[in-house]
């Protein structure tokens, strides 16, 4: 893994470096639409309901005045008919009109309750006095006159109108008040069981589709959402917050397909790359014997062993990523000293590189035991120390101890000149090769020993991580727990 200012390619770059600010940005701004036109929507809902609250209220009101005024109809036509005949019986039996206003007194039992009623009787064709009358109460609304017939002639006329006072009206008034208040609590009730139901649907829907959607390597999305969602208690907002952690966990989806379609691009362009030279070579010199027709000397067949052992670590590295990414990587567990094998490690690779241009310096807390693949984690090993004195200038420390939580780590550090910030983040992304500077002592390589180091402290349960501060120098740090299964 070369450790430089910028990449050798400037389209893994762009690719890989997803626009995660440009995706929030517009989530957000969907977001804002969405919520505006939601609140826009919900004014609408709310002043239809009060439209057809009120337009219920009102209907009722007219109905129940159409109403009694075609009952207050038949009512007066019934009463008039009676007073008529009351007053032409009254006058074939005495002659006259005289004597009808205390006859009406003794007969007040017939209009005793009906205090809305007046009745009103006049003597001749053309009346201008009433001879006799009973006066109701309220404001008369509606009146029949009637005349009186006897012996085949009009001898007066009877007037019956009707009465009403506010109080009815208030009661009819009253009436359609208390229906709009009916149809708007029992539309909001109606509403409110609606967005329960949706609430709950979305709810469901969200959490269904927040197990199938979870794109962290850690596993740990769906837990943190589900907390998240369980934490905000009422329904509405649970429902709100599942569907924003869908909303979220649908970007980080788009974002890692995105990045993952341009690994499958750049990989098998990095891997053509990587196999084209050593199968040039063997072709060439195989070419070169076909030719002769002569055997190869060992001298020319040295070279082939080397580019075969090249493609079978590159074949090799490739397999145990794929393994370690799919989480089926087999690992033979067993209890060994880490302090004796990262000491092991860090000599045997000082005796390959040159002691006089690099320092070695070992520090470790005691015999630190582990519980992983001694194979595994030697690898690891190997890759770290290796990195560091490929980078370092001077220096290479190796530390081993226990962390405050009770987990072992090692850390490895060089002097050399570093990795920016933004390249810190790529530096375990497969294929990732930062553009170097010249250096005698550095090999090019593939730029999997970084991912694959993460991949397999993974499979531990572990951690992979790096500091660095440009210019001065780059600590890789591993953690393990003790013991996992």
């Amino acid at each position: 893994m070369n450790r430089t200012r910028r990449s050798y390619r400037p389209y893994m770059e762009s690719a890989t470096d997803s626009p995660r600010g440009t995706e929030m940005s517009i989530a957000d701004r969907s977001g804002e639409r969405h919520l505006t036109i939601g609140m826009k929507n919900e004014r609408i809902k709310r002043m239809l309901l009060i439209g057809v609250s009120l337009a219920a209220g009102l209907a009722i009101f007219l109905l129940t005045q159409a109403a009694l005024r075609s009952w207050h109809s038949d009512e007066l036509q019934r009463i008039a008919l009676f007073w008529n005949g009351y007053a032409k019986l009254y006058i074939e039996e005495s002659g006259g009109w005289n004597g009808l206003q205390e006859r009406l007194q003794l007969d007040g039992y017939m209009y005793a309750g009906q205090s809305s009623m007046s009745i009103s009787f006049y003597e001749g064709a053309k009346p201008e006095k009433p001879v006799a009358e009973v006066k109701g109460e309220g404001m008369a609304f509606a009146e029949r006159k009637m005349p009186v017939l006897t012996d085949g002639g009009v001898v007066g006329y009877t007037v019956v109108r009707m009465s009403t006072s506010l109080q009815t009206y208030g009661y009819v008034l009253l009436g359609g008040v208390l229906t709009a208040l009916l149809v708007g609590f029992a539309g909001l009730w109606h509403r409110r069981r609606l967005a329960r139901s949706r609430e709950e649907l979305a709810y469901e829907v969200a959490y269904s589709c927040l197990k199938q959607l979870d794109t962290t390597e850690d596993n740990q999305a769906t837990g943190r959402f589900i907390e998240d969602i369980k934490a905000q208690g009422a329904m509405r907002k649970g429902a709100e917050a599942a569907v924003a952690a869908v909303h979220e966990a649908i970007g980080d989806l788009k974002v890692r397909k995105e990045k993952l379609e341009t690994v499958r691009r750049t990989m098998v362009a990095d891997i053509a790359h990587e196999l084209r030279t050593p199968i040039a070579i063997m072709r060439t010199k195989l070419d070169h014997a076909i030719g002769a027709g002569e055997a190869l000397p060992l001298e020319k067949l040295l070279p082939l062993h080397d580019e075969t052992i090249r493609l079978t670590r590159l074949v090799r590295d490739m397999q145990e990523l794929a393994l370690a990414e799919s989480g089926h990587l087999p690992l033979s567990k067993t209890w060994f000293s880490l302090t004796e094998l990262a000491g092991d490690v860090l000599e045997t690779l000082a005796v390959q590189d040159d002691p006089s241009l690099v320092e070695t310096e070992w520090s470790c807390s005691g015999d630190i035991r582990v519980y992983a693949d001694i194979n595994r984690i030697r690898g690891v090993l190997i890759n770290l120390i290796g990195n560091a004195f490929h980078h370092a200038k001077s220096k290479v420390s190796v530390h081993v101890g226990l962390s405050s939580l009770g987990d072992v780590y090692a850390s490895v550090s060089d002097d050399g000149r570093g990795i920016e910030e933004e390249e810190r983040k790529r530096v375990f992304d497969r294929f990732y090769r930062g553009e170097t500077h010249r250096d005698r002592r550095r090999s090019s390589g593939l730029g999997l020993g970084l991912a694959i180091v993460k991949e397999l402290i993974t499979a531990h349960g572990g951690v992979a991580e790096v500091s660095s501060v440009y210019g001065e120098g780059t600590t890789f740090t591993i953690t393990l727990p003790v013991f996992a299964e």
